[in-house]
């Protein structure tokens, strides 16, 4: 689904924020990428999208590689692929309903579809009853509610998601989290950036760890690891 073979991101001449990383992300799998400010696990979310494009390397997307992909075609990937930010980038000038159907027609949606998905999308993620609001009248929670609604209104094979409950607090992130699980659970591949890792270390999954735009650790088992509440990091029981 997601592979990145020796991929170098740099940022003018001397800054390199990506650093030979490889990894693979299979088809239906929940993964966490972690890290501490600034160890590149934006730029690594950005690419993948192509939101940026990688300087070495190779990274392919759903059978796609990217650094063959004409800026024509950047569309055409993308509506396979839903994005989740920290601070929403919800449209405060349409509503709730409205914003769900821009992305609907972005792609192409035939105008007779468009309010039974909007519809559906909604009642899933359970803000049906807020259809004919406005984002700045609403929750940070429900705000985010409306953005994950929005980024899988296209039943995309892959979920991107940065910081996704960065501006929540604890319940209405685990909300959040709940949420995302219940997309996974339908066939989503589901890919979260996160600092927090409390919600980690209660969700089991698999995690890449990155450091100064490399791969420190990658474990299919986080049972086998231990939350550090002061350090805010995942470190490895003491053996023996």
């Amino acid at each position: 689904m997601i592979r990145m073979s020796n991929v170098q991101k740099r940022y003018g001449r001397e800054f390199r924020a990506i650093k030979g990383l490889s990894l693979h992300i299979r088809r239906g799998e929940f993964v966490f990428i972690t890290g501490p400010s600034g160890a590149g696990k934006t730029t690594l979310l950005k690419m993948i999208y192509c939101e940026q494009k990688a300087d070495d390397g190779e990274i392919l997307v759903n059978g796609r590689n990217l650094s063959r992909l004409r800026r024509g075609s950047i569309p055409y990937l993308r509506r396979n692929i839903g994005v989740v930010f920290q601070d929403f980038k919800l449209i405060h000038s349409k509503s709730v309903f409205d914003n769900i159907v821009f992305a609907l027609r972005v792609v192409g949606t035939p105008k007779s579809d468009t309010k039974r998905r909007a519809w559906d999308v909604l009642r899933r993620v359970g803000l049906q009853h807020k259809i004919n609001s406005y984002p700045l009248c609403l929750s940070g929670g429900e705000q985010q509610r409306v953005a994950i609604a929005r980024a899988v209104v296209n039943d995309p094979a892959i979920l991107i998601a940065d910081e996704p409950t960065g501006n929540l607090d604890a319940a209405v992130a685990d909300e959040i989290m709940s949420l995302l699980e219940e997309i996974h659970v339908r066939g989503t591949t589901v890919v979260v950036a996160t600092h927090n890792m409390g919600i980690v270390h209660r969700m089991k999954k698999r995690v890449i760890r990155l450091e100064d735009g490399k791969c420190v650790s990658d474990t299919d088992a986080p049972d086998a690891f231990e939350l550090d509440e002061d350090k805010i990091a995942l470190v490895k029981p003491s053996v023996g």
